[in-house]
């Protein structure tokens, strides 16, 4: 049921709409704009790319909403330093500790 309410998955009968649209009726680009101006998860895993910089998992949301580069590093850097996590080296998230994940993920959905 959540992955239908999140449009991860189509119901496979019946009716389900969001702003009066029929998500059956959509591809998946208009579902993954759906997900990504409509609709947000909260985990209970932090969900981070392990391989990858505290300032690439937030920036993430931002290049799917297809925000310059530029501009996707100054608003990653700002929200970093807002967590207590810019630096010069952001760590891999791997590396990171279990509070340092929350706070990243926190801002990947704000």
């Amino acid at each position: 049921m959540m992955n239908i309410l999140g449009c991860l998955d189509i119901p496979s009968r019946g009716q389900f709409f969001i702003d009066g649209i029929d998500v059956r009726t959509l591809d998946e680009a208009a579902l993954s704009h759906i997900r990504n101006r409509k609709i947000g998860f909260v985990f209970q895993s932090y969900n981070l790319i392990p391989r990858t910089t505290a300032s690439m998992n937030v920036e993430l949301p931002m290049l799917y909403a297809n925000v310059s580069a530029r501009e996707r590093r100054r608003r990653a850097a700002a929200a970093l330093e807002l967590v207590g996590l810019a630096g010069p080296q952001p760590p891999l998230s791997k590396r990171m500790s279990g509070g340092q994940q929350q706070r990243v993920a926190s801002l990947e959905r704000s």
